[in-house]
């Protein structure tokens, strides 16, 4: 929100030193000073504050130029100068000013920039007319917004000129390219942390079911036929010298639909990909036009490394602070709440390990269907279909080799099947001629070697198209995480009970999943670590109301060299693994009990087993165990078994001991069981037995007791 101008009377404005009224026109970005203190555009805003009301007669009675409110960044490089005052006159082709004398065309620009010293070997047309444009439209832009205090001092053809010969000084002679120019040169990455501003919003109309889009045009009108041409919208977004094409997702779409995201709007892109022309436009090539649907290259952008950017922000490549190059240069999501599901890969984030399951497997059959598999389950299949196979292939590589052996002996000469059909095979050979000896001994040499290769290709051929042959399963491991917050300072004036409620927020956890994990990455996720992890990617659907973000044996991921406080960690709502007491079951049951699915919740628990019953519907064993604590109230855990596992059925019962006190980890929360009067738990892929050892002496005598 800014000042109203009719609350705070603006002070005498100076403009960089320079005499009342005027500024210093050095070409560099204009900089404000009142009473000789240098004032930032967010200072000059607090004093001077835009118009109440912006609108166009609000404007004009704060004294702008009428000319002022019809510039765009489409028409800015159409914008022509009274010569005598220096001020706008009219737009290029809408009608000269009545006895006025306009300046401002290319030749115009390049005799006065020559005049100042500019080279007239390296001024090109187009590169005047470019950022003349843009210049013009920052100008008026600023001018409009500050029309009081600016109207008529600040937007004079020669601030223009000495603006159009700064930005000579540091790109033409100094070679010094802005932002935009060095990514479409593909001399720097387009993933770089930097701020555009979003100059034009473009509807095109693109042919469907053709590679050929060049067709669409951003204000062309609606073809008559819906079903040949679909609408792409597309932003046209500038570092303030020059304007990159911009392919937004889905989600920035509806924000631009929703007003979020507009002209003028600045964004803070990190992450994005620059597609087509692998070896890189520059801007000022002819073929290179941002405002068609045909422009060669765009910028991909996507909802999870895009944020709006403060109003008084610097174009171009974020300033290489002490915090962004401790973030790698990349963009640090600090929440889950600013993570859009489906919203694209999260460029940076700090996570906390809060639960960590057992690695489990993805086993995909023949067929296509999935099966989860614990490392037990995994260890079985595979060394069940390792035996089955090495049984398969002994059978494919008998067969194979006695049709080889069949093939090769057909094309045995004469002589040799004689040979081989005699009742003396050595007294036959004996009998030959030196010739067909020599027939003979060379089939002999060749024979095996023929047999081997034509048997080995067969196998290989067999096993190939045998998709029984072949399995497969990909680890992964399953996390439960959380984002670290910045912790609040310590109240002075609470007794501890009272801060540690106040300290602990609703933080909503994540599930993290990832496939393939090195050994590496094993190390580092531990429950209660604290890691930075890079381009993480979100699944487009929630699971259990939860995020669902993916990695691999690829993410780059480490874990902090100093490790947060443990007021940090619980303010950002992790707790270290306990036992809970059953009433803590009862509380997690009943809340899932309103929606009457799984909550998605894992919990740990210790009890006494008072009762124990079994059920068997078709393939299916459950069993239902109740447990009791201290606090006299039920708990139920259910476990489906398959009937065929004597092994897994024996196990489970030499566990049910009436009267033991038993400790389980990761077990599933149930809706709550209101005719039973109990929570209900199920035994899920992670789940596991613990030992007593696990629980402290006292626990175990307390519910013992």
């Amino acid at each position: 929100a800014s000042a109203s101008t009719t609350s705070r009377r603006p002070r005498h404005l100076k403009m960089d030193g320079g005499a009342r009224g005027k500024m210093k026109l050095d070409g560099s970005d204009f900089q404000f000073s009142v009473d000789g203190t240098r004032l930032s555009l967010q200072e000059f805003d607090d004093i001077y504050g835009p118009m109440e009301d912006a609108n166009h007669q609000a404007c004009l009675d704060g004294g702008a130029n009428p000319v002022l409110l019809k510039i765009s960044s489409v028409n800015a490089s159409k914008l022509r100068f009274d010569e005598q005052t220096g001020l706008p006159c009219a737009m290029f082709g809408a009608g000269n000013a009545s006895g006025c004398k306009m300046v401002g065309n290319v030749q115009d620009l390049r005799r006065d920039l020559i005049a100042k010293g500019c080279d007239e070997a390296l001024l090109v047309d187009k590169w005047i007319v470019n950022h003349f444009g843009w210049i013009n439209w920052k100008l008026a832009c600023t001018e409009r917004r500050y029309p009081q205090a600016l109207a008529g001092k600040y937007f004079t053809y020669e601030h223009v000129l000495s603006q159009l010969k700064g930005r000579y000084d540091r790109e033409v002679a100094n070679a010094k390219r802005p932002a935009l120019r060095i990514i479409l040169n593909r001399d720097a990455s387009a993933g770089r942390l930097m701020i555009l501003c979003v100059a034009q919003i473009h509807r095109f109309q693109i042919k469907t079911g053709s590679d050929d889009s060049s067709s669409g045009e951003s204000n062309s009108p609606r073809p008559s036929s819906s079903k040949s041409f679909r609408e792409e919208l597309r932003l046209e977004l500038t570092d303030g010298w020059y304007s990159v094409q911009a392919v937004l997702d889905l989600h920035l779409q509806s924000f631009v639909e929703q007003d979020k995201i507009k002209v003028g709007t600045k964004l803070l892109v990190a992450g994005a990909e620059l597609a087509g022309s692998e070896d890189g436009v520059d801007p000022l090539d002819a073929s290179y036009q941002p405002s068609r649907s045909s422009c060669p290259v765009a910028l991909e952008l996507v909802a999870n490394a895009t944020r709006r950017a403060k109003w008084d922000s610097r174009l171009g490549f974020v300033r290489p602070t002490h915090q962004i190059q401790s973030q790698d240069g990349l963009l640090l999501v600090k929440s889950m709440g600013d993570v859009i599901p489906g919203g694209g890969p999260v460029p940076l984030m700090d996570l906390i390990v809060c639960r960590r399951f057992p690695r489990s497997f993805l086993e995909k059959g023949p067929d296509g269907t999935s099966t989860i598999l614990t490392e037990a389950q995994e260890e079985k299949r595979r060394r069940e279909f390792d035996e089955r196979r090495h049984r398969e292939i002994e059978k494919i590589s008998e067969a194979a080799e006695k049709e080889c052996t069949r093939e090769v002996d057909e094309q045995a000469p004469e002589q040799w099947r004689q040979m081989m059909a005699s009742n003396a095979m050595c007294d036959y050979y004996e009998r030959l001629s030196r010739d067909d000896k020599a027939t003979v001994d060379r089939w002999e040499e060749r024979r095996s070697s023929m047999i081997n290769d034509m048997t080995r290709r067969r196998i290989d051929a067999k096993m190939q198209s045998n998709v029984s042959l072949f399995r497969s399963s990909t680890p992964f491991l399953r996390i439960t995480v959380k984002s670290l917050q910045n912790s609040p300072p310590p109240s002075s004036t609470t007794d501890d009970d009272e801060d540690k409620e106040r300290i602990i927020p609703n933080q909503p956890s994540a599930t993290l999943t990832v496939w393939r994990m090195t050994e590496d990455q094993s190390n580092i996720l531990k429950e209660g670590t604290v890691i930075r992890i890079k381009d993480l990617a979100v699944k487009s659907e929630l699971r259990d109301e939860m995020l669902q973000f993916s990695a691999n044996d690829k993410t780059r991921m480490q874990a902090f060299v100093q490790q947060p406080s443990s007021r940090q960690l619980q303010y950002s709502g992790f707790s270290r693994r306990s036992f809970a007491p059953i009433i803590r079951a009862h509380v997690l049951s009943r809340k899932a009990s309103s929606s009457r699915k799984a909550s998605g919740a894992h919990m740990d628990f210790a009890g006494v087993l008072v009762r124990s019953e079994h059920e068997q519907h078709s393939m299916v064993h459950t069993s239902f165990s109740y447990f009791t604590d201290e606090s006299g109230l039920l708990l139920r855990l259910q476990r489906d078994l398959d009937p065929n596992d004597e092994s897994a059925l024996v196990g489970w019962n030499k566990v049910l001991d009436l009267g033991q006190v038993l400790a389980f980890k990761d077990v599933l929360v149930l809706p709550f069981d209101s005719k039973a009067n109990c929570a209900v738990v199920s035994w899920s892929q992670p789940t596991l037995q613990e030992k007593k050892g696990h629980l402290n002496e006292r626990r175990i005598k307390t519910l013992q007791k």
